[in-house]
């Protein structure tokens, strides 16, 4: 946040995000990276990490990842130069949320 001569300006979207994403713990990111490395598919240069390994790999408790908003990883592994989809069940659906991490082409066409 900047100051000049004593006023305060707004918090920029910019300063809320990066600060968000840094709040994420060091344990959080090493277990995501190796669980996308252990379940890269290189047929479709994609890796699927299921909700449930993260939070049994972290000694983190459940209850403060989720209150922190801990596994919101999606914008720092995008700012890494992947796509990252999230999925959870419906109300009526019955499956394991997961990411899928795949490679972001964007990246690569300049």
């Amino acid at each position: 946040m900047e100051t000049t001569e004593g006023s305060v300006k707004p918090i920029t979207f910019e300063e809320v995000y990066d600060a968000k994403c840094q709040e994420i713990p060091n344990e959080i990111i090493l277990v995501v990276n190796k669980l996308i490395k252990e379940n890269f598919n290189t047929s479709d240069n994609s890796s699927t990490v299921y909700q449930d390994d993260i939070l049994n790999e972290i000694t983190i408790e459940k209850e403060r990842v989720f209150r922190n908003h801990w596994l919101d990883i999606e914008p720092l592994y995008e700012s890494a130069g992947w796509d990252v989809s999230y999925y959870q069940p419906a109300y009526c659906e019955n499956f394991p949320s997961y990411f899928v991490f795949s490679k972001n082409i964007d990246v690569f066409l300049f």
